[in-house]
């Protein structure tokens, strides 16, 4: 019920205060009462809220009171395995590990959709639906993310090599933090026809030769145990049919705007959107790349609000209620019927 009552808070105070959030204060002000109240709940939680944290607590309690459980014992990025050297150092309990991580994400995202974005309560609102709730499973993940998705704002000024050192800086907590390198390959390219119809090709080829292909790379990043093989009963990935059609839509969008840089931005949004198709496809075959589906997704947050700004005025309500609506049933269906561990909400103490 907490999730459903931190998503619905948002909403109303976001729709409440629409008009006065184009004042600079005020979207700090809403920012800063969303991702606090989105910290508080996280960074108090249980180690069991989440199927992922007892890991990390157990990995560090294991670290902090055994001389024998060494330092380069487990296989986490660099950067998280100095943020166990220091907590030990401080001698902090097992606790403050979520609420440093949860710290770091939601300081990432908040200045990612603060920087990107001008309807900003929309933003955080699709944020606190489609990608908080699993923040509390997948949390180093979220954290490296939340510090590399920064380097989009450096790629849309073309200063690749500021955008390079975030994103390698996030991938310090974790690989998944890489993926944020495709806006940037997107954007150096810059021949957004080419792109799209590369995206289609390989879309069609995955579709064909995607196990034979994961066979042979995923081992060599130790992620052999994901590879459960194709299964024809798994259902393509709702998120991204979604995407596709919001990829359709900014693609439209992009041809009829005449500002040359809010064109390339839309581009560039929709084809990172159409992308989703490739991941889509790959997680049709194995489970793993529903976690690359998700971390693409996260460029929604900025792309949907855009999208929104140049859809008809008719119908501009109408959709922003969809907007609102099908976010919210998704974290409903994702919180309390997929098993995913965060359902019964429990404190810490």
């Amino acid at each position: 019920m907490i999730y459903i009552y931190n998503a619905i808070s948002i909403l109303v105070i976001g729709l409440l205060l629409k008009k006065q959030l184009h004042n600079d204060k005020k979207k700090k002000k809403f920012l800063m009462f969303a991702f606090m109240q989105m910290f508080i709940i996280q960074a108090l939680r249980s180690p069991n809220v989440g199927t992922d944290v007892m890991h990390y607590v157990n990995v560090y309690r294991n670290f902090q009171n055994s001389e024998y459980y060494g330092f380069m014992f487990t296989h986490f990025e660099p950067g998280f395995k100095c943020l166990y050297l220091v907590m030990k150092y401080f001698n902090c309990t097992q606790q403050w590990l979520l609420v440093i991580v949860s710290a770091i994400t939601m300081c990432g995202f908040a200045y990612f959709i603060y920087k990107n974005t001008e309807n900003i309560w929309l933003s955080t609102f699709i944020f606190a639906c489609m990608f908080y709730p699993n923040s509390f499973n997948i949390m180093r993940q979220y954290m490296a993310v939340s510090i590399a998705i920064n380097s989009f704002q450096y790629v849309i000024e073309n200063k690749y090599i500021n955008g390079s050192i975030l994103i390698l800086f996030g991938a310090l907590f974790h690989s998944a933090a890489l993926l944020m390198f495709i806006p940037m390959l997107f954007q150096i390219i810059k021949n957004w026809k080419i792109i799209r119809n590369l995206i289609v090709v390989s879309t069609a080829f995955f579709f064909a030769f995607g196990t034979k292909i994961i066979n042979l790379i995923l081992p060599f990043f130790g992620k052999s145990f994901y590879l459960t093989g194709f299964e024809v009963s798994r259902i393509f990935r709702m998120t991204s049919a979604l995407t596709f059609v919001f990829a359709i839509l900014i693609w439209y969008f992009a041809k009829t705007v005449k500002d040359e840089r809010y064109k390339n931005l839309l581009n560039l949004l929709s084809c990172v959107a159409f992308v989703n198709m490739d991941f889509g496809i790959l997680y049709l075959k194995y489970e793993f790349f529903s976690r690359v589906i998700e971390i693409i997704n996260l460029y929604l947050l900025i792309g949907v609000p855009h999208g929104l700004t140049y859809s008809s005025k008719k119908y501009r309500q109408l959709i922003t209620l969809g907007v609102c609506v099908i976010p919210l049933i998704l974290m409903i269906i994702f919180v309390y019927n997929s098993g995913a561990g965060i359902s019964e909400y429990k404190l810490f103490f």
